[in-house]
């Protein structure tokens, strides 16, 4: 099983990769917001140093990691915000369908008509029950 603190325990000397760059490329070495350029880790990745290669191979990993999780993160607030719509957008449709069924009846009422044949039928028995 692999540890949920795997990163920590993989970083044994916090901060020494970025001492080296300050040492080696100086203000080169970093971005504006003072990140670890990536060419600057890809360069590294590839020095003589066994150890250097490490922390700048690990760096470049956990640059990855830390971008899926934010892709994963923007995901899900799109699906919440999706959700929120649907729910919404069914509300509305709820409603809509509770006032056509509301009305409905109504027009039934109104246009109801007699067939005539059951009209005059009507008319007829009366007259008889009169006659007699």
């Amino acid at each position: 099983m692999v540890s949920s603190v795997w990163i920590q325990q993989a970083v044994k000397r916090p901060g020494s990769l970025r001492a080296y760059i300050k040492r080696v490329f100086g203000s080169r070495g970093f971005t504006s917001d003072g990140t670890i350029k990536v060419e600057v880790l890809r360069k590294l990745a590839k020095s003589g140093s066994p150890r250097i290669r490490r922390k700048a191979s690990l760096a470049l990993t956990l640059r990855k990691l830390a971008k899926k999780r934010s892709r994963k993160k923007a995901k899900k607030s799109r699906r919440a915000v999706s959700r929120v719509a649907k729910r919404a957008a069914k509300r509305v449709a709820a409603k809509r369908a509770a006032r056509r069924v509301r009305k409905a009846p109504r027009r039934a009422v109104r246009v109801r008509r007699v067939p005539r044949k059951t009209a005059r039928r009507a008319v007829r028995v009366r007259r008889r029950k009169s006659k007699r």
